[in-house]
């Protein structure tokens, strides 16, 4: 949420801008901030201008994007890369979640994600099906398993709504689950309590080579971590067939 305040001393008639865009002083009377760009002249001949003035639009917390940057950014065909670019020139290295900027959903919304959830899914149903053969094949009394299971896949959000700046990020999939079944009454119940989660890295976000086949990449950024987490309980009760006399044989045929 991008949550704004304006400070004025009536003193001195200045405006103290508290944003997420910009924090820094402004003097209406002569029309300009009060402090000179940090970056002087590599910001351009106005020492005094911010973003390109656009500052409804554009991202220039600490006033350290040239406006080579500014203007490439124009390109991107998400206007929310604004604020990865920016955080990346900011210099603050701290760690950007997904749901603090309210990406969370469409991120888990994604095809992607919602293909490679589907798929673990899958995955320990399976497992559990493995288990209650095994466990029926010398058994007809009642039990429960646990099991664990986890592996990583790629997610591929690069045309998602907000999410181009994240694009291809390994995805970490982690599931505790218990199975209860009866050999004999032919039901078993799968529970998961599941963990999804990335852990990426926001870097080099302007090379060259991607966009327009030249090794190049503007100067002056600072890596930093890009996470989200999301946990859901997945169910499923499953019939299978076995044969008539419980106490006799217990081979399995999965219907």
């Amino acid at each position: 949420m991008n949550t704004s305040k304006l400070l004025i001393n009536p003193a001195t008639a200045l405006i103290f801008f508290a944003t997420l865009n910009v924090q820094a002083f402004y003097n209406p009377t002569v029309g300009h901030w009060l402090s000179r760009d940090p970056i002087q002249e590599r910001g351009g001949q106005n020492l005094y201008g911010f973003a390109n003035n656009q500052p409804i639009n554009k991202l220039d917390k600490n006033g350290l994007l040239i406006p080579q940057i500014v203007s490439f950014l124009q390109l991107m065909p998400d206007p929310r890369t604004d604020y990865f670019v920016a955080h990346y020139y900011d210099g603050s290295k701290t760690t950007t979640d997904l749901g603090n900027l309210g990406l969370g959903k469409s991120f888990e919304q994604s095809g992607s994600v919602q293909n490679a959830v589907m798929s673990f899914d899958e995955l320990n149903f399976q497992m559990a099906k493995t288990k209650v053969a095994n466990l029926c094949s010398s058994s007809s009394a009642k039990k429960t398993a646990i099991f664990h299971s986890a592996d990583a896949v790629i997610a591929d959000v690069t045309w998602n709504s907000g999410l181009f700046a994240v694009g291809h990020s390994t995805f970490f999939r982690n599931a505790s689950c218990l199975v209860s079944f009866d050999c004999c009454s032919r039901t078993f119940k799968l529970e998961c309590n599941d963990h999804f989660y990335i852990r990426d890295k926001f870097q080099d976000p302007l090379d060259g080579r991607e966009f327009f086949h030249h090794p190049f990449e503007l100067p002056g950024g600072t890596p930093y971590a890009i996470n989200y987490d999301f946990f859901r309980i997945s169910r499923k009760v499953e019939n299978f067939s076995i044969c008539s006399i419980c106490s006799k044989k217990f081979g399995l045929l999965y219907v």
